[in-house]
């Protein structure tokens, strides 16, 4: 029973601390794209920032700022169905 306890006690004391990576709980990054058709063009850009939680990492809360605009000819915002004529932006 001795020779077992100083067997434990030896290999506890042996035991190796392991460091890893910290894994931040917030990100950001910028999203760029674009649209383009034969008459206009919409480019637009997003700054979005995350925070997350350590045990529950699956889950997160974000804010975004997005900036967008369209550019070239005539654009028609309404809606292409004829019963719809009140819905536009």
């Amino acid at each position: 029973m001795k020779v077992l306890i100083l067997f434990l006690l030896t290999l506890l004391a042996e035991v190796n601390t392991v460091l890893a990576q910290n894994q931040y709980r917030a990100t950001a990054g910028i999203d760029v794209g674009a649209g383009f058709n034969s008459s206009f063009g919409s480019p637009a850009i997003l700054y979005h920032e995350e925070a997350g939680f350590h045990r529950v990492t699956w889950f997160k809360v974000g804010v975004g700022i997005r900036a967008w605009g369209i550019y070239g000819g005539p654009v028609s915002l309404t809606s292409q169905n004829d019963i719809a004529l009140r819905d536009a932006l």
